[in-house]
Formats: structure tokens, C-alpha cells, sequence
């Protein structure tokens, strides 16, 4: 009845307001992550053939087998190293596993110093800023996977490196 809805319809109104989203964006946001949704066709399955066709589609400008980063803006002076991440592989439900991964990338963010492909060259001293953006798909994370993001991104916020996420929708 009219009744029971409007019940139904309250209580779900409360608990949205006390509990917080369980959406990917929301949580990534409560880690200090700046978030962007993009279609572009595509999900992260794990395979380096959908990894590149991801960088693509993102706008890698610097070579595909550019080492470090992917992307550098000449106005902004920012690096960006571009990781597409399976968070349901099994490699990386466990956090422990992806902070592992995620702090392997930083180290390499970290001791960059330069390099050259095809006449692209780009030096640490070309860098005023420098980001690791993680592309994942649009599902929750878990427990384990949050709690050790948190650890990689106070890692990299002490390192003086931006951590950045792109959802595919």
C-alpha cells in the first residue's frame, strides 16, 4: 500500500544519508583521489592487448613503450604514467598484492631521470609535476583493496607524487 512505500521510501532515503556509497568513484574520492568516469568502449580485463587499447584510447602521447610515463603536457609540465588494473583479478583482490604493483610504479615515478624514443625526449628536469593515474573498472572495491590504496596514495603524496584514477563506465 501507499503506506509501505512511503515507509520503504523514507528508510531508504536514511540509510543513504548514514551509509556511504559503495560506488568505486565515492570511494576513491574518500581517499583524496581525484576521479574522472569516461566511456571509451572499453574495460580492463588484465591483458597488455586491452592495456594498450586503453593507453590509446586515453591519449598516450609519448610512445607505447615510452618508459615511465605515457602522457606529458608541455604547458602543465606534468608526467603521467597511465596503469589499467583488473581490481577482479585474483592478483589484486588481496590489497597487499596491488599496493605492491602500485609502489613498483611509484619507484619507477620516483627515479625517473630521462629518456628518449623516436625523438620524443623527456628529462626529470622537464617535470614539474608528476601523476600516477590507475584506470579501473566501475565496481566496488574491497575491504583489503581501500585499505591499501590509502597506503599508496600517503606514499606518493609524500613522494610528491598526484594519484589519479579514470573509472570506465
Amino acid at each position: 500500500t501507499k503506506t509501505v512505500q512511503k515507509i520503504k521510501q523514507g528508510v531508504s532515503n536514511t540509510v543513504g544519508k548514514i551509509l556511504p556509497s559503495n560506488s568505486a568513484k565515492s570511494q576513491l574520492q574518500s581517499l583524496g583521489i581525484k576521479v574522472e568516469e569516461k566511456r571509451i568502449g572499453l574495460q580492463v580485463d588484465g591483458t597488455t592487448i586491452r592495456g594498450l587499447e586503453i593507453d590509446d584510447a586515453l591519449g598516450n602521447n609519448l610512445g607505447r613503450t615510452f618508459k615511465t610515463f605515457d602522457n606529458f603536457d608541455e604547458t602543465t609540465k606534468t608526467a603521467t604514467s597511465v596503469k589499467s588494473i583488473d581490481m577482479d583479478s585474483k592478483t589484486y583482490l588481496s590489497g597487499s598484492r596491488l599496493s605492491s604493483k602500485l609502489n613498483k610504479d611509484l619507484k619507477a615515478i620516483e627515479n625517473f631521470t630521462e629518456y628518449s624514443l623516436k625523438g620524443t625526449n623527456l628529462s626529470r628536469n622537464d617535470i614539474e609535476e608528476r601523476v600516477l593515474k590507475i584506470v579501473i573498472n566501475n565496481k566496488p572495491l574491497n575491504t583489503s583493496q581501500m585499505e591499501n590504496l590509502k597506503k599508496v596514495v600517503t606514499h606518493a603524496t609524500e613522494e610528491g607524487i598526484r594519484v589519479e584514477a579514470v573509472i570506465l563506465k
